[in-house]
This record gives C-alpha cells, sequence and structure tokens, in this order.
C-alpha cells in the first residue's frame, strides 16, 4: 500500500512540465506554477527541449555552489543569500528556479548521492554486493557530512537516491530473502549506516573543533572518564567491559572510529538474513 501512495504521488506530479531555461513550470491550463522537489529532481526527463542561448544561471549550477558550501562549512551556514553570493547573483534570482532552501537541500541530496558502487559479480556473492554498497555509503557520508543532517521529509524519490536503493535491493535480491523482507532490511540497513556515520562525524568534530577542550579530552581518555565517574554496584555490566579494555586502544580505538562497529553489525545482519532464509526453506521443505 506504502508503495502503491508513493507511485499515485510520483505519477500525478508529472502533469507538471518543467521549462529548463528559467526554471519555472507550465501546468496543463497554461499558467506558470513553481514546479515541487520531485518535478526538479526529475526534470532532465520531464524538460521539453527548448531554442535559443542557455542562460548563465542554471539549477545545476546553483546545485553544485550550495553543495560546494555545505561540504566546506555545514548546512547550518547554508542559505539562498549566501549561494547567490558564490554564483555572484542576487538572492531573488535564485527563486526564480526554486522556492526556498528546503527544496534546494531536496535537490542537492539527490546531487551528491550520485554514483553507487556496484558490486555486481563480486566473488563473494551477495553477502559481498551488499558490503560494497553499505561501505560505499559509509565514504559517501564522509565526503558530504551534512547529508546525515538533511531532513528526510518523504522517502527516496531522487534518480540518485533510487539508483542507490536499486543497487541495494538488486544485491539483497540475491539472498533469497521475500521482496518484503527485502526491502525491510534495506531501510533497517540504510538506516544503522546513517546513524553510525552521524555519531562518528559528531565526535569526530567535536575532538577536532577544540583538541585542547573538555569534550575533546573525554573523549580522548573515554574509559579513564568512565572510571572515575561509574559506580560497579550500579553499572556492573560496564565497569566489566572496561576492565576488559574495550573502550582503550589508542587512535584506532577512538569513539568516533565506527568502522569496527559497522563492520561487526553489518556482518551479524546478513548472518540473520541467511539464517532466515534457511528456516524459511527448512519450512517450505517441511510443508511439502
Amino acid at each position: 500500500m506504502y508503495v502503491a501512495h508513493c507511485c499515485v504521488y510520483f505519477i500525478h506530479s508529472f502533469r507538471i512540465v518543467v521549462n529548463r531555461r528559467d526554471g519555472w513550470a507550465m501546468t496543463a491550463d497554461g499558467e506558470d506554477a513553481r514546479p515541487s522537489s520531485l518535478e526538479l529532481l526529475w526534470r532532465d526527463q520531464m524538460a521539453r527541449p527548448s531554442r535559443g542561448p542557455k542562460p548563465r544561471l542554471s539549477l545545476t549550477k546553483i546545485v553544485a555552489a550550495a553543495i560546494a558550501v555545505a561540504d566546506a562549512e555545514g548546512l547550518d551556514e547554508l542559505s539562498m543569500q549566501r549561494v547567490a553570493a558564490e554564483l555572484g547573483y542576487s538572492t531573488m534570482s535564485l527563486y526564480r528556479y526554486l522556492s526556498g532552501k528546503e527544496q534546494l537541500i531536496d535537490l542537492m541530496v539527490d546531487a551528491a548521492t550520485a554514483g553507487p558502487p556496484s558490486g555486481a559479480g563480486a566473488p563473494g556473492g551477495w553477502r559481498e554486493e551488499v558490503e560494497i554498497v553499505s561501505r560505499g555509503l559509509v565514504d559517501l557520508y564522509g565526503r558530504h557530512p551534512w547529508l546525515v543532517r538533511a531532513q528526510l521529509n518523504t522517502p527516496p524519490m531522487g534518480p540518485n537516491q533510487l539508483a542507490w536503493m536499486e543497487e541495494l535491493l538488486r544485491a539483497l535480491g540475491g539472498s533469497g530473502l521475500s521482496e518484503e523482507e527485502t526491502l525491510l532490511t534495506a531501510l533497517f540497513l540504510t538506516g544503522a549506516l546513517r546513524d553510525l556515520s552521524r555519531i562518528s562525524l559528531d565526535l569526530g568534530s567535536a575532538r577536532a573543533g577544540d583538541p585542547s577542550g573538555e569534550s575533546a579530552a573525554h573523549i580522548q581518555n573515554y574509559a579513564a572518564t568512565l572510571g572515575a565517574v561509574v559506580d560497579p554496584q550500579r553499572y556492573p555490566n560496564l565497569v566489566r567491559l572496561m576492565s576488559a579494555g574495550v573502550f582503550e586502544g589508542g587512535d584506532e580505538g577512538r569513539p568516533e572510529d565506527t568502522g569496527s562497529a559497522i563492520d561487526y553489525g553489518l556482518a551479524r545482519i546478513l548472518d540473520g538474513v541467511e539464517a532466515r532464509v534457511r528456516a524459511t526453506r527448512r519450512g517450505s521443505d517441511q510443508e511439502v
């Protein structure tokens, strides 16, 4: 039902045609209307060819400039005014192409997620294919840290976001899961990878922002910080892990280094997928 609603919305939105020359839209009645994010995301497929010289400013240039600002300074510093200044245009010039910052971020997210890696034909089979896509997603967040800050107002809608979903679904499709289980596993994986990446980026940013500050000191000496405040009677399991040295490890064991957690968690999830498939097949064999 959820997928059906998305498809209805998608088809319904195609009633508007985007004019690539100035970014405005034309309804079926011939009236001007600002295009939705969905229409702008799919503008290359929806646009009609236009004659005449191409304008010096374009939606593609606006989005590229916005990504450069976000990469360098984060989403908090992003504004229509700032992007316009980077391009050498007035702020109002940008509003001929899109409605505002929220729509701009929608386009930025899709543009920044171009080019998902393909694990097709990997020697490790579907498991290695899933791992390739998953690590590619973590690397993507590392290149564009603001992506984990962008608010998700809708399911994936843009062509590049759907390309990542398609690649992950293709890899998981070799596991033997049902269609619904494949989608649920993909959603859980992408959510877990996004949140673990956000934690890693947050801690790394706190440490780099003020290396001599209190937060950086607590991050660097996490085990010692815990040891000073943790009561063995109240937190016996935490103390047990501390005694085992799991919070130690130098630079490679810093709290912001979540690579081992991602690798471990991904492996256990895929183990669970394999166990689920085996159990389903045994049940089917018994029914036969």
